[in-house]
This record gives C-alpha cells, sequence and structure tokens, in this order.
C-alpha cells in the first residue's frame, strides 16, 4: 500500500454497517463471516477487554484469520459485533469490529483478495497460470 492510498483512509470516516438481515447494528458470527468471505485481512490489531493490545500482519504462507482474531477478544456462542468501516480507498478499507457485551476489539486493514495473497504452492492457481501462459 502506498502513501497516497494510507492518507486517503486516514481521512475516511467510519459508518456503522448494518445486518442486511434485520437492519440492526449488531451482526452475528456467522453474517459477520460473509462480510468478509473473498477478501484479505493485511493488518490486523488485537486488542482483547483488559489486556494488551498486539498486532498480526498478513505474510505469503500466514495469512491473518478473522476466527483466530474474533476467538481472541472473547467472541463465543452469544455474542454479536458492531462493525465500523471505511468507505474503500482503491482496493483498501479500514475496519473495527467490537464484541458485545465483552468489549474486546478488531482493528483491520482489509484488501481484495488477489492471487497476490494465495500460497504459492496452491495447486488450482498453477493450473490457472498455466492455461493462461498456454493461450
Amino acid at each position: 500500500m502506498d502513501l497516497f492510498d494510507r492518507l486517503a483512509l486516514f481521512s475516511r470516516r467510519y459508518q456503522v454497517r448494518r445486518s442486511a438481515i434485520d437492519g440492526l447494528p449488531t451482526l452475528h458470527l456467522q453474517e459477520l463471516l460473509r462480510v468478509f468471505h473473498g477478501k484479505t485481512i493485511l493488518e490486523m490489531e488485537v486488542r482483547p477487554y483488559g489486556k494488551e493490545p498486539h498486532r498480526l500482519v498478513h505474510q505469503l504462507r500466514r495469512p491473518v484469520s478473522l476466527i483466530d482474531g474474533i476467538a481472541e477478544v472473547g467472541g463465543d456462542g452469544g455474542t454479536s459485533y458492531e462493525v465500523l468501516e471505511t468507505a474503500p480507498s482503491g482496493d483498501y478499507a479500514k475496519v473495527r469490529i467490537t464484541t458485545q457485551p465483552g468489549g474486546g476489539q478488531l482493528a483491520m486493514l482489509v484488501g481484495r483478495r488477489t492471487p497476490d495473497h494465495a500460497p504459492s504452492e496452491d495447486a488450482l492457481l498453477d493450473e490457472l497460470k498455466s492455461r493462461g501462459a498456454q493461450s
């Protein structure tokens, strides 16, 4: 991500994401996972309630997992999530997810999923690349 993308994201305001099912400003786990399906988490800061925050960064063979982040901030079956997100700037958007009633928070930088974010030994991707080279 270049400097202009970072500056554009810095100036964006967070907006509440409402549930597509009932229109409420909180989402359940299943809907939260659907919202971020097909996106790559490039950076995540995990802030469990009452504990020190830590940061995770996407690497080629070590992607950042939303499920792991949710588990760390106290996401169990009875939890709902408040999601705030910025409008995208290019391919990137910032997201804040707060657990209700626990209070733990995830702050993320997300982007569209591209072949660059997939592991290099992915057999399907290798096959698609070889077919593209033959054309």
